[in-house]
């Protein structure tokens, strides 16, 4: 019987240990994500700068700038409006081919959590980015697949050009 009890013991501290081990790093992929995401929501903030500061330059400055968003950003857009949403699915087929839109507002979305839009110096075009399935995003696969979470990376130059700026993808 002493045999038994020990085994016993052994199993259930075993037992105990993994769902120890499972908490703990559940709450450090949340902790990673947040971060993530919190790296996604500064990268916002410096692109609107950028854009605000070739607002003020001359024509012909440019700036090259790589954002990387976590894959709860659904969507970073250019919008004629404040008021101008997307659903989730529609940003997904706008990244996916390619468009572009041009206004006065830079939004973001976040997924479940918030969207906003908050008003750039002058007249800006640039293409829809955000996360989207893996199968149309190598980077996001790769990072993934190397333990990074899902990150989408976009590489952009920013350039004035007259009265606007324009922001395209570099392409490697």
């Amino acid at each position: 019987m002493k045999g038994i009890s020990n085994w016993i013991w052994i199993a259930g501290g075993v037992i105990a240990g993994l769902i120890i081990f499972s908490i703990a790093y559940n709450q450090i992929v949340q902790i990673s994500l947040a971060r993530v995401e919190q790296r996604s929501l500064e990268q916002y903030d410096e692109t609107k700068n950028i854009i605000n500061n070739l607002c003020w330059g001359f024509g012909g400055n440019k700036r090259e700038y790589t954002v990387s968003l976590a894959e709860t950003i659904e969507g970073l857009y250019i919008a004629t409006s404040p008021y101008e949403k997307y659903e989730e699915e529609q940003l997904i087929n706008k990244i996916v081919s390619g468009e572009t839109a041009t206004g006065n507002y830079l939004c973001i979305k976040v997924k479940n959590k918030r969207s906003g839009c908050e008003k750039v110096e002058c007249n800006t075009t640039m293409p829809f980015m955000g996360s989207v399935p893996e199968e149309f995003s190598f980077s996001a696969l790769l990072n993934k697949l190397m333990g990074r979470g899902k990150i989408f990376i976009y590489n952009l130059k920013f350039e004035k050009i007259e009265t606007k700026v324009e922001v395209e993808f570099i392409i490697d």
